[in-house]
């Protein structure tokens, strides 16, 4: 059995660690303005946009009662409901946040972004199909939404669906081809579906692209020694061993790969 190959999220997916996920804010504007940090709101699109900035702060309760202020003064706010249900889902509750998702959604059931979130939210509780199915609704909506593909993929992987996970990811790596995690997670679903020289060719986008990216190679010369590729395997643990720094994030990995180079050498 494959045990040592990791998929990784752009905003912080670690399967078989840490399954994270980021909710999209979905503001009408990029970034809330200095205003909204030092003025007293007097409108609903004031208080939305306070909110805003206060999430983008992590004062997760200061947003809530922000947004609360906008739909008091404007019911149908499509935008804070959206918002505030993200609020929610960052503190862990997740039956309000779906709760104010789905009724963003009922204001307006062509918001990408919205069903995006509340794929997010089923993600974080592991109801998987409800996920994917508003995964796939929202990319139906937007067909360039790329975090919807990535996290599609990365529940497809959780489920073991590692063929869907590649289609995924290959439309990842289709519409932004130097997103880096999305190769990355490609070579991992690869290696997981025995696809060795696929994973191997990958993991090499994946270095070539960030040098740094020290994970690569340890995937690397672990699909390189399921592919029978003895050499390379060895000279991939010793790139990893040359390059990553030694710190508790790799210390399992470091011991790997010194075991496996000395293991490599006396074959």
């Amino acid at each position: 059995m494959v045990k040592n190959i990791l998929f990784k999220k752009s905003i912080a997916f670690l399967l078989a660690a840490v399954f994270a996920v980021a909710f999209s804010t979905a503001m009408t504007i990029a970034v809330p303005s200095a205003s909204a940090e030092e003025s007293t709101p007097k409108t609903a699109d004031e208080w939305w946009e306070k909110g805003s900035f206060l999430s983008l702060q992590k004062d997760y309760d200061g947003a809530i009662a922000a947004f609360d202020k906008a739909i008091a003064m404007q019911p149908q706010y499509t935008d804070a409901y959206n918002n505030r249900g993200n609020a929610y889902a960052a503190k862990g509750q997740y039956d309000k946040a779906l709760q104010d998702i789905s009724k963003a959604i009922s204001l307006d059931p062509k918001f990408a972004d919205a069903y995006y979130n509340r794929a997010n939210v089923y993600n974080s509780m592991k109801e998987y199909a409800k996920a994917i199915q508003d995964y796939t609704k929202t990319t139906d909506l937007d067909t360039m939404h790329i975090d919807a593909f990535f996290n599609r993929g990365m529940v497809y992987a959780q489920l073991g669906k590692y063929s869907k996970a590649i289609s995924d990811y290959s439309r990842v790596v289709g519409i932004d081809n130097r997103y880096v995690d999305g190769y990355y997670n490609r070579a991992a679903a690869y290696a997981m579906n025995k696809e060795y020289e696929k994973a191997i060719a990958d993991y090499d986008k994946v270095i070539k692209l960030y040098p740094k990216y020290y994970r690569a190679y340890f995937n690397k010369a672990y699909a390189c020694e399921l592919a029978g590729k003895k050499a390379d395997a060895l000279a991939s643990y010793e790139l990893f061993l040359k390059n990553a720094p030694i710190t508790e994030e790799y210390e399992s990995q470091l011991e790997t790969a010194k075991q496996r180079v000395d293991e490599l050498k006396a074959k």
